[in-house]
């Protein structure tokens, strides 16, 4: 994981913003039944222990589509008018 944070350019501050949104989106079914303290309490213990390095591995392929599909585009966040 952490070779791919450093071969990316402004990884921190650009990359990993879509790492945590294919994190929200893969347990969004689950998020969306939970109050805000349990949403808290999932997020502070992720059910990652089990994950393969394949699973790590499709996080981050769907993080690079996020980031492929909305880095630099702003018109994904204007409100429909």
């Amino acid at each position: 994981m952490w070779d791919t944070y450093l071969a990316e350019d402004r990884a921190f501050s650009d990359f990993h913003l879509y790492v945590c949104a294919a994190f929200l989106v893969k347990w969004s079914d689950q998020l969306l039944k939970m109050d805000f303290q349990e949403i808290m309490m999932f997020l502070q213990a992720l059910p990652t222990k089990q994950w393969s390095e394949k699973d790590i591995e499709l996080l981050l392929s769907e993080a690079f589509i996020w980031q492929s599909l909305f880095r630099g585009s702003a018109a994904h966040l204007k409100g429909q008018g």
